[in-house]
Formats: structure tokens, C-alpha cells, sequence
């Protein structure tokens, strides 16, 4: 795993998409997991310098053009200080 520092930056680009995307139906979090999800994206896009696609099927592209699903677990946040931590396994299936 790596622990990620998450700068304000991702954290509105997120806020922007899931935004955009608004809440969908019957939303247990109220929108709050598409949040998530959108900075986990975020920061695996940075991470493996990729494209982002979010297809139904996929999320991003990788360097190398492979397809890659990004799943965000929420954990810790302080949003008074902006520091977002997150661990990102080294490993994950890519789609092909």
C-alpha cells in the first residue's frame, strides 16, 4: 500500500464531477461515496499518470493503454486541514 497525501486541488476536481454527476437514486450517502469515488480516480490517475475515460467499464487508461477500475474505500478526513489520506494497493487487476 502507499499512503497518499491528497492536495485541494483533486479535492475540487472531484467536488466538480460529482457535482456534475449530482446524487443518484436512493443515494445512502447522499452523493458523499461518488466524492469519494472521483478523488480515488483522481489520485490514481496522478499516480499512474493515465487518462481519464470513466467509461462504463473502465475509468482510466494507463500509460501502456490499459484499462484500469478504480474502487475507493473511505477512510479518515480532515477537512479543517485539507489532509486527506488514502492507501492505494501497489497491485489491482487491469482490465484488458
Amino acid at each position: 500500500m502507499k499512503e497518499v497525501l491528497i492536495n485541494i486541488n483533486t479535492i475540487e476536481k472531484a467536488r466538480k464531477k460529482a457535482s456534475e454527476m449530482g446524487e443518484l437514486n436512493n443515494s445512502i450517502t447522499r452523493g458523499q461515496g461518488s466524492l469519494a469515488g472521483f478523488v480515488g480516480e483522481e489520485v490514481v490517475r496522478e499516480l499512474l499518470d493515465g487518462v481519464e475515460k470513466n467509461t462504463y467499464d473502465y475509468d482510466l487508461l494507463s500509460k501502456t493503454g490499459k484499462k484500469v477500475e478504480v474502487k475507493t474505500k473511505r477512510r479518515e478526513l480532515w477537512t479543517k486541514y485539507y489532509k486527506f489520506f488514502k492507501n492505494v494497493t501497489n497491485f489491482s487487476k487491469i482490465l484488458q
